[in-house]
């Protein structure tokens, strides 16, 4: 019900657009023939329509009546466009609603035609309340949804490519094979969120909260990982080579079989967390902390070990160390079967 109303709030407005239009273009210019007349013309030579007595009466009420349309036309544009205005924001409130909907073809219906007034990226939207909203294969290219409400949202499989989610409410919210590509999610809460198989490639994720969420086979390459909370997220099979991970902090972190080549690890905290599988050729992982770490079939040729903390963690004849390393004198403890 709520959608056919919308429809048919749409297109009662259309038909009453054409209608204001025409009045205002018939005040418009009939107040510039008066003005025309008035100086184009001596005094008592004007006429309209007809060069004949009838003709000149209706030119003298025109000039005579030009103040008043002036101020007509002053009071319809003012009229207009509070009315429009008005109307506008109670359109948006209502599609906001449905867009929050948990059926999908009601949030399909809102999107569409909050896309078709050009206001999904234009800050609509933000502040929106769209907690555990049906927004499966919604497409939401460059949205803007900061400060947004969307915790327990189902977003599987949304187009968010360059969308502006920053500080906006994602925790627990389900994001599997959604395209964030590009996102900016500076200081979003994504605790406990579930992005497995998701695109976050080349997204912003400055100062956000990835607390305990999980991000299996999730490409994160040249994702902006600048002062985000990984502790105890699982990362299992997800690509992060090459990303830039100094001093973030991962304990607790599940990133078996993870693609971490080349990734800087410079001074992270990887307390405890599990590295089994997982590819580190060639990663920095100078002054890292990964005690009690799980190293078991870690590739670690060629990576940068230099005043790494391996107090504990565990490893087994499977694990590929730098040339001429000796990990026991580093402190890890050699797990046979």
């Amino acid at each position: 019900m709520g959608i056919w109303s919308t429809i048919f709030s749409i297109i009662k407005r259309e038909r009453y657009d054409l209608f204001r239009g025409l009045t205002i273009v018939t005040f418009v210019f009939l107040t510039f023939l008066s003005i025309y007349l008035d100086f184009a013309y001596p005094a008592g030579s004007q006429w309209v329509l007809v060069n004949s007595r009838t003709g000149r009466f209706f030119a003298t009420g025109l000039i005579n009546l030009a103040p008043e349309l002036a101020g007509i036309v002053v009071g319809v544009f003012s009229i207009d466009f509070l009315n429009n205005y008005r109307q506008d924001q109670l359109l948006k409130k209502q599609l906001i609603l449905q867009m929050g909907s948990r059926h999908n073809d009601v949030t399909d219906t809102a999107i569409a035609i909050l896309k078709a007034n050009n206001w999904l990226d234009d800050g609509t939207l933000t502040y929106a309340y769209l907690r555990g909203a049906n927004l499966i294969k919604a497409n939401l290219r460059s949205v803007a949804l900061r400060n947004a409400v969307l915790s327990g949202a189902d977003l599987s499989e949304a187009n968010l490519l360059e969308a502006d989610l920053s500080r906006t409410q994602l925790n627990t919210a389900t994001l599997i094979k959604a395209n964030l590509r590009f996102a900016k999610l500076v200081d979003a809460n994504l605790i406990a969120a579930d992005l497995t198989e998701a695109n976050l490639r080349g997204a912003n994720l400055l100062g956000a909260n990835l607390f305990n969420a999980t991000l299996c086979n999730t490409n994160l390459d040249g994702a902006n990982f600048d002062h985000v909370n990984l502790a105890r997220t699982i990362f299992t099979g997800a690509t992060l080579s090459g990303v830039n991970l100094g001093k973030i902090n991962l304990s607790g972190a599940d990133l078996r079989e993870a693609d971490l080549s080349s990734t800087n690890l410079r001074g992270a905290s990887l307390l405890g967390a599990n590295l089994k599988g997982a590819n580190l050729k060639g990663t920095n992982l100078s002054n890292a902390d990964l005690r009690y770490a799980i190293l078991d079939e870690t590739d670690l040729r060629a990576a940068s070990l230099r005043g790494t903390n391996l107090f504990e963690a565990v490893y087994d004849r499977s694990t590929q160390w730098p040339d001429k390393f000796d990990p026991l004198s580093a402190g890890a403890i050699l797990q046979e079967e």
